[in-house]
């Protein structure tokens, strides 16, 4: 649990308090974060911001999440980003966790894979934004299309953009079976295109592919933007 920057997506350069969850469900190539461990401990900063952290053993209560909330001037924060791993397999939490974030005046940002449309049911209302992924097959091993497709179809009232991780691997064909996804249901609803920072043998495309697969997503979608990690280059979590 740390606040910081917000680095993907709309909202970047918003500085928001992260509640990231162990544990998902899927196992994509291209992550960055060891979801599939057990931890004896989770960490928490001890100043917002300073990545001063300190070990409290999990699992860490919905008591003391809300007291540290609390403490770090939720005044000078946009939101809470409810991340993983995948924070859908967590519903407990979310049910508890979530109203009283929205009591401070903070919204609620979920950052989800995608893939959990019967879990996002029991928690939608209490969502002000859904960051979603779409997990092209290559990347995530398996084709999870239709599940994506209902997850939009339930989020679609909501306020909610999708993103699709792109390494220089990925062809034109498969990165548009996404876009298409997204067609279906709202041509609306704002895609970002993010390069896949280089990690776990992913390359980040050349720049001629990401303008290509702008401009073809572009034909589709009303919103289309590019964008990386950018607090990688700002040396925030």
């Amino acid at each position: 649990m740390f606040s910081s920057i917000q680095g993907e997506g709309p909202y970047v350069g918003y500085r928001q308090i992260f509640i990231r969850f162990v544990g998902c469900n899927l196992n994509c190539f291209f992550c960055d974060t060891l979801s599939q461990q057990n931890y004896a401990n989770c960490q928490v900063e001890e100043t917002p911001g300073l990545k001063d952290f300190i070990k409290i053993p999990n699992p860490l209560s919905s008591v003391d999440v809300l007291e540290l909330i609390n403490k770090w001037h939720p005044e000078i924060h946009h939101s809470v980003s409810f991340t993983g791993g995948e924070p859908l397999l967590n519903l407990p939490s979310l049910k508890v966790l979530m109203p009283q974030v929205k009591l401070l005046n903070l919204k609620t940002l979920l950052e989800t894979n995608g893939t959990l449309p019967g879990q996002l049911t029991e928690v939608l209302e209490l969502i002000d934004i859904i960051s979603m992924d779409i997990k092209l097959p290559s990347l995530a091993g398996k084709d999870y299309y239709s599940e994506h497709l209902e997850f939009l179809k339930i989020s679609n009232e909501k306020n909610i953009y999708v993103k699709i991780v792109v390494t220089d691997d990925i062809l034109l064909d498969e990165f548009l079976s996404g876009v298409n996804l997204i067609y279906q249901i709202n041509p609306n609803v704002p895609l970002i295109i993010q390069p896949s920072s280089s990690v776990n043998d992913c390359r980040m495309p050349v720049s001629e592919k990401i303008l290509k697969f702008h401009e073809k997503a572009r034909q589709k979608l009303a919103i289309v933007r590019v964008i990386p990690q950018t607090h990688k280059m700002m040396a925030q979590l």
